[in-house]
C-alpha cells in the first residue's frame, strides 16, 4: 500500500509493507521473523509526453524503510523477541521507469518499475552474516492519481 505526491520533476512516496520469513536451520527447528513497516521515498524524474494522454518518465532516488513492529526469533536462541522491528530498518537506492496514462483529466493511471540496491543492510542481516538475503531487486507499483 502506498501514497504519493507528484511534482513535475520530483516524486515523494509513503508506503506500508509487511514481511514474513522462515529461516531454515540445519541443526534445529526452523525459525520465523515477521512484522510491519513504513517506507519514505524521494525521487527525481524527467517526464516526456508521448501523446496528450501518455507520459513516460525515468526516475532515480532513495527509499528509507523503517520497521514499526516485529517478532524476531534469534538464530542462536529459541526465545522470541517482541521488538519495534528496528532489525529491518534499511536504505535503498532505486532507479527505473514510470508511465502515466490519462484517459480522463484529472484522473490518471500510473505504473512504475524500479530496480533497487540495498545501500545499508539491516541490523538483522549484519547480526546474521550466514543469511542469504537479496541486496537488490525489482519492485512494480500501480496507482490511480488525481491532478490538482
Amino acid at each position: 500500500l502506498f501514497g504519493f505526491f507528484d511534482a513535475y520533476y520530483a516524486l515523494a512516496e509513503v508506503s506500508f509493507f509487511g514481511w514474513c520469513e522462515t529461516i531454515d536451520q540445519k541443526d534445529r527447528e526452523n525459525q520465523n521473523a515477521n512484522g510491519l513497516g513504513v517506507g519514505f521515498a524521494a525521487y527525481l524524474k524527467w517526464p516526456f509526453s508521448l501523446s496528450p494522454v501518455l507520459r513516460i518518465f525515468p526516475l532515480a532516488g532513495a527509499e528509507y524503510q523503517f520497521g514499526l513492529t516485529g517478532q524476531n526469533y534469534k538464530l542462536h536462541d529459541t526465545k522470541k523477541e517482541e521488538t519495534r522491528g528496528f532489525f529491518m530498518d534499511t536504505l535503498w537506492a532505486k532507479a527505473g521507469l514510470g508511465l502515466d496514462i490519462a484517459p480522463a483529466d484529472p484522473l490518471y493511471l500510473r505504473g512504475i518499475l524500479l530496480w533497487g540496491y540495498k545501500v545499508i543492510p539491516t541490523a538483522y542481516e549484519l547480526a546474521n552474516p550466514k543469511l542469504n538475503i537479496l541486496h537488490h531487486g525489482p519492485s512494480l507499483r500501480f496507482a490511480i492519481g488525481f491532478r490538482l
